[in-house]
């Protein structure tokens, strides 16, 4: 597995919610709520997960628009299926 591969268990668990999302309702998960999903309460260390996933191509998101990030097909790859059924955390 590749440098470029290796995500975080809080990535992982952010595309999971993204993912989820995507198929049970239309609007976007708020900086709160993806924090509540990979067990992170500061705001900004969940934005700078954002923002570096943004980089590598695994999520897209419009900075001026709110709850606007969402799970690309890349991104989607990176999902293990431990991570799908809830089952990986971070300790």
């Amino acid at each position: 597995m590749s440098s470029e591969r290796d995500i975080s268990i809080r990535q992982q668990n952010i595309l999971s919610a993204l993912n989820e999302n995507e198929s049970l309702r239309k609007t976007g998960l708020s900086v709160r709520e993806l924090g509540d999903a990979s067990d992170t309460t500061s705001t900004s260390v969940v934005e700078y997960n954002i923002d570096h996933m943004a980089e590598m191509g695994l999520v897209e998101t419009e900075p001026s628009i709110a709850r606007s990030t969402s799970i690309t097909e890349k991104g989607k790859q990176y999902i293990t299926p431990a991570v799908r059924e809830g089952l990986v955390v971070e300790g």
